[in-house]
């Protein structure tokens, strides 16, 4: 009879093989923490530094593309601070805890970092089609080259890019975290794993859902630049809008937004806000060198044209606050009218 020891395994060459399994599993994570780390560091930095690019370069621009650029520049300015660390520590319980901290819902900063990396990966094609433009203007481009160190255009796209690529690199580190996690005991790594797990959930929003309403996205970044123009208005009221702004732009990365409902909300509260600021507009305006001013403004638009650089007037953030207010009114009352049509529909099949 053979004997049974020959044809099983050996336990103990089974619990070594486990141990060096976990063991490399662990060397491969701390490696691409590190990494992980490396890479954020690096990819602050380099926003950093297009931020300054851009706000050089700017001056050379056309009011129309600066202002442009101002929009798109936006989320880009959040980036520039790095929420993690800037080296690992080197023990790898401690650098997953870290991540874990900073990639976190409650997390002051990183809330805001991840609007702004969707905001920025959004508007990706948009900033591309004022790069082109500006790359036909061959001085602008060698500032733009000479700001970033290099000597190839595809440098400036990829800085550009870049917001998007890290949105990919969270998912990934997050998985590969994950998939170690699970291989770890329990009693080691249990809890850790829920917080990896509530970590996915809270990064990888339905992108879809996100590019879907780019366009309100840029609406609502028009109103936050817009409401710091604002004066004699009471701030706690401007607060309160950006509040709400930020909460939308939180709830719309993660998919979890009823557009109708911002819509709706934010036109009531910049109703309010714009009434303010009118009646202000409306008392300057009403002072003895304003009616001389807009006499002559008056008048140089009758005989030369309201088109004549001189004649023309800037508009005042009130003036702009209202067409805003009037465009989301309208995009509401589309969307309100296209989700009833679409229930209807939904209804009569569902009947059927």
């Amino acid at each position: 009879m053979q004997d049974r020891s020959d044809q099983e395994p050996n336990v103990d060459v089974k619990k070594e093989a486990e141990h060096l399994d976990k063991f490399f599993e662990r060397k491969k994570m701390q490696m691409m923490i590190n990494e992980f780390f490396t890479v954020q560091r690096n990819f602050h930095a380099k926003m950093d530094n297009l931020m300054q690019v851009c706000r050089h370069v700017s001056g050379q621009l056309t009011e129309e593309q600066q202002s442009l650029l101002e929009k798109m520049l936006g989320p880009f300015g959040v980036l520039i601070a790095n929420p993690f660390a800037e080296k690992p520590s080197g023990d790898l319980m401690q650098d997953l805890a870290h991540i874990m901290g900073v990639v976190n819902a409650r997390n002051e900063h990183f809330s805001k970092t991840l609007p702004a990396l969707m905001l920025s990966a959004s508007s990706l094609y948009d900033f591309n089609e004022l790069l082109a433009t500006i790359r036909k203007d061959k001085k602008l481009a060698d500032m733009f080259l000479e700001g970033l160190q290099s000597k190839s255009w595809l440098d400036v796209e990829s800085h550009v890019a870049q917001p998007h690529q890290n949105l990919v690199r969270y998912e990934l580190l997050l998985r590969a975290i994950e998939k170690v996690l699970k291989k770890e005991t329990p009693d080691d790594m249990e809890p850790l794993l829920g917080h990896v797990a509530d970590a996915i959930a809270f990064i990888m929003p339905e992108l879809s859902f996100f590019n879907e309403h780019r366009v309100f996205l840029t609406q609502l970044n028009e109103v936050d630049a817009l409401l710091l123009q604002l004066e004699g208005v009471e701030a706690y009221k401007v607060e309160a809008v950006r509040r709400f702004i930020a909460g939308a732009r939180h709830s719309i990365a993660r998919g979890t937004a009823d557009i109708l409902d911002v819509m709706q909300g934010l036109c009531v509260l910049l109703r309010e806000v714009h009434h303010d600021a009118a009646v202000l507009y409306k008392q300057a305006r009403s002072t003895y060198k304003a009616q001389a001013y807009y006499g002559v403004l008056g008048l140089t638009e009758t005989f030369f044209g309201e088109d004549v650089v001189f004649a023309k007037q800037q508009r005042h953030p009130s003036e702009k606050l209202l067409t805003i207010i009037q465009d989301l009114e309208r995009n509401h009352e589309q969307a309100e009218f296209i989700r009833g049509k679409e229930q209807a529909a939904t209804n009569v099949k569902f009947n059927l």
